[in-house]
Parts: structure tokens; C-alpha cells; sequence
């Protein structure tokens, strides 16, 4: 029985983790693949051991548990010990981490046949189906806690009696968009044209932007707090900046100017109270099965025939989001209405070419790609990752252009000048050589009635939702 549990519990968990993002028909499908994949071995175990099938049993869980938990703790444990291990070996560690983990089977298996006369397999194997039905039911118990538990602690939200009308608001945010002054000095590509574009079509911009800090979470859970800055003991809190980020303070005032909220996003990180769940709806296998194996040996095993597909639906997601933004003046209105909208580009994957088109790259390396592994990468692999991101900004400066300017028209047709904030959560550092200030420069460009335009040209980018509540105020 434990062979089983084993093979799917950490999906289960998985599961109750991101039950919002990852649909539940995938995660059956992967379920029984699974449990198929199991009955298999257990069936060669018994035609291989008859006699002493019940002494084997324990390998198969244990490697489940490898496949499930070996590369990425061999993985974490190479980034701990990075400085003791040469780069050239560090920048293969998921090679690494796979020998690792293969030694580890045979150590097992060796350890089986030493200790085969010395216990009790049979009550070895029913202690493990105790055990994991136990896990089973905390799982379940927690599943039931976490729906309850939110369902019960959602913010009380009063809305202002004023009925007083405001404009319109998107917060676009493009992640790790970096600067202009960044893009041209590190990577040697001139981004004057998007700027003059976004100019023209009545966009401040600030050319050296940056975020305060260079992370998603910490970044946009400062700008969503009004730019308020963490100590160095919160910076370690992990799930202190969950909760910074979704129990925000801009959300609920917003709220109370009576604008209705809506979410577009494909990183799957806003939980809130406050914002109703996101309008994105993709529903594509492929993507599921790659969010859960990707830390497994299936990531290595199903790399080149999935990675094409799942960079066509990661583009298909982005065009969705642009499309419903486009969409959304026409269908929602065009005054007190909030889109906050986060797209996953430039940041990886990076699924687009040189010509904008598809990446024709077979491999996990533009999807995997991180900073660690950029700064202990060689000097080709930092060019090449620094081209691979240029075609990215190309790209996404393209999509996002005709988007702001269909939006700007439909305003200015309905005589309502919108608010539009375009900008990076944070910027990109890709060598250990770099400034680290350039983890955290950004894009950042906001579009305001021409009356403020003035003004805006001297404002930062953490003073953001103070200065546009301060415009509201004054319209």
C-alpha cells in the first residue's frame, strides 16, 4: 500500500498548496499515471522476488521519495556549499544532484540486503501504511483547516458612502523589466525607441528607476504598502511578505474610493481578501504537469518534448492578459475600475526569439535560467542569456505598445483620462560582476491626466501610490 501513497502524497500536497492555480482534472491525470507507474514495479518486484518481495517493498517508496525530494535537496545543498565547489562543477549541479541521488538508491538497496535477515519486512511495510495514512489525514485536515480558516479571517471591507467618480487605473507590471540606462550600459541595447513610443503617447518616464528591493514579493509588497521599507530580521520571513503583499494597505483604500477590482495574472502569487481571483483562465496540462515535476527526474525526461508547448501557452497567457486589458475599458467602464495586471515577461521563461517569435531553444536552460546560476555561469553562457533577455524586452515592447495606445484612444474618446502605471517589479543581474544595484533598476512610466504630467516627472517609483492617492484627491 505505502508504495503508492508515497508516489502520490506529494502531489497531494502540491495540490493543497496551489489548489487555485493548478486544476484538479490535471493533478487526477497525474495522479493515476503515477499509481500506474507504481503497480508496474510492484508487479516486476513480485515476478523478480517472490520470497522475499515484502524485504524489497520499502525501494520503492524510498524511490518515490527520491524522485520527489532528491535533486532539490541535492540541489539546495550544492548552493550552500557553493564556494567550496568549483564553478565548472557548480554549473552542472543538476548533473551533480542527479549522481548524488542515484548513489543514494544504491546505498538503499545495499542497506536492504545487509538488514534483510535482521527485520521484520511485513511489520516494516505496515508501520509505513500507518504512517503514511496518518499523512494522509493531516493532509486532509489541513485542506479542510486552510478553507475554513479563510473563509472565516477575509478582511471586513466598508466602502465610502461618496459617490464621488475617479478615473480609471491599470498597474501593468512587466517582471524583471529593467532600466533604460541598465539595458544600454549592460546589455548594449538601446531601448530609446519604446521610451520616445510610450512619450509620445503622453507616458512619463524614468530612465533610472529602481525598485527598493529586488524581488518580487519584497518589491511589490513595498509598493503595495506605500513604499514602507522591512528590516533586515523581516527580510528572512518569508511568509511575513506573503502576508505584507495580499493584506496590503493601497487595496483597501482603493476600495473605499469605491473602485472595483480586477485581476489579471499567470504568476499565481496574489491571494487576497481584498481582490476578487483572477480573470486569467488558462487550462493547460502541459503547464501543470511542468509546475509539478519540474524539481524531478521527469523535468529531464520530458524536456524536449514538452518545453516547445509550454512556451507557445506561456505567450498565449501573455496575449490573453494584454487582450482582456484592451477589452476591459469597452466592458467594465471607464471610471472607478482598478486592473492590476502582472505579466511574466521579460522575466523567464524566455520563450521568445530574436524575430519575436517562439524560441526554438530545446533545452531548460532559458526556463530554469535564475540568478545564482547566471553569476556562476561561464562568459558565453552570460551572453547568450543576455541576448536571450534583449529578445524578450523586444518582444514584450511590442505586445504592450498597441495595448496602451488602444486604451489611451478609448479613453479619449469617452473623454476620461485613465491613470496607467507601466513598470518592472524589479531589474535583472546576471553576473556577479555587475553592479548589484541593477538587481533592483527598473522600468517605470506612468500616464496621468495632463494636468499632473508635470508633476509626475519628478516622481520615484516608491513614492508611487502615494502621490497617485494624493492625485485623486485633487481631481
Amino acid at each position: 500500500m505505502h508504495p503508492y501513497f508515497f508516489a502520490i502524497l506529494p502531489l497531494c500536497w502540491i495540490y493543497i498548496k496551489n489548489c487555485d492555480e493548478l486544476p484538479l482534472q490535471h493533478i487526477v491525470i497525474i495522479a493515476i499515471a503515477l499509481a500506474i507507474i507504481t503497480a508496474c514495479m510492484n508487479g516486476f518486484l513480485k515476478c523478480i522476488c517472490k520470497k522475499t518481495y515484502q524485504t524489497y517493498l520499502p525501494l520503492i517508496s524510498l524511490g518515490w521519495v527520491l524522485f520527489w525530494y532528491g535533486i532539490p535537496v541535492m540541489r539546495n545543498l550544492a548552493n550552500a556549499i557553493m564556494y567550496c565547489i568549483p564553478p565548472i562543477i557548480l554549473t552542472y549541479k543538476w548533473s551533480l544532484a542527479m549522481i548524488c541521488v542515484f548513489i543514494l538508491g544504491i546505498v538503499a538497496l545495499l542497506t536492504l540486503r545487509i538488514l534483510q535477515k535482521k527485520l521484520n519486512f511485513t511489520k516494516l511495510n505496515r508501520i509505513l501504511d500507518i504512517w503514511v495514512i496518518c499523512i494522509s489525514c493531516f493532509l486532509v485536515g489541513q485542506r479542510v483547516w486552510n478553507c475554513f480558516h479563510v473563509k472565516n479571517t477575509k478582511l471586513p471591507i466598508i466602502k465610502s458612502q461618496n459617490i464621488k467618480k475617479h478615473p480609471n487605473i491599470y498597474h501593468i507590471i512587466l517582471d524583471a523589466y529593467t532600466n533604460y540606462n541598465v539595458l544600454q550600459e549592460t546589455y548594449r541595447y538601446d531601448n530609446s525607441d519604446f521610451y520616445s513610443a510610450l512619450g509620445q503617447l503622453g507616458f512619463v518616464c524614468q530612465k533610472d528607476s529602481h525598485s527598493d528591493y529586488d524581488g518580487t514579493y519584497l518589491s511589490m509588497s513595498s509598493v503595495l504598502n506605500f513604499g514602507c521599507q522591512h528590516s533586515d530580521e523581516l527580510l528572512k520571513q518569508d511568509t511575513y511578505f506573503h502576508h505584507k503583499l495580499n493584506y496590503n494597505e493601497v487595496w483597501p483604500a482603493l476600495l473605499q474610493k469605491n473602485y472595483q477590482f480586477h485581476l489579471l495574472e499567470h504568476a499565481g502569487i496574489y491571494h487576497s481578501p481584498y481582490i476578487p481571483p483572477n480573470k486569467l483562465k488558462v487550462n493547460n496540462f502541459v503547464k501543470t504537469f511542468l509546475a509539478v515535476t519540474s524539481d524531478t527526474l521527469l523535468k529531464h525526461i520530458f524536456e524536449n518534448c514538452m518545453l516547445q508547448r509550454y512556451y507557445r501557452q506561456h505567450i498565449h497567457e501573455i496575449k490573453t492578459i494584454l487582450t482582456l486589458l484592451c477589452e476591459s475599458p469597452s466592458r467594465y467602464g471607464f471610471q472607478n475600475q482598478y486592473f492590476y495586471a502582472h505579466i511574466m515577461s521579460p522575466h523567464e521563461p524566455l520563450v521568445f526569439d530574436e524575430n519575436s517569435g517562439i524560441s526554438r531553444e530545446q533545452t531548460f536552460e532559458g526556463f530554469l535560467l535564475q540568478k545564482q546560476q547566471n553569476i556562476v555561469a561561464t562568459d558565453e553562457k552570460q551572453e547568450a542569456f543576455k541576448k536571450k533577455y534583449v529578445n524578450q524586452i523586444r518582444a514584450i515592447n511590442q505586445l504592450v505598445l498597441p495595448v496602451l495606445r488602444d486604451i489611451i484612444n478609448q479613453h479619449a474618446e469617452n473623454h476620461q483620462a485613465p491613470i496607467i502605471i507601466l513598470h518592472g517589479d524589479h531589474g535583472r543581474q546576471v553576473s556577479c560582476n555587475e553592479n548589484p544595484v541593477n538587481a533592483t533598476a527598473n522600468l517605470f512610466a506612468i500616464y496621468v491626466p495632463d494636468q499632473f504630467r508635470q508633476e509626475a516627472t519628478h516622481l520615484e517609483f516608491k513614492n508611487l501610490y502615494r502621490w497617485v492617492f494624493k492625485l485623486l484627491e485633487n481631481l
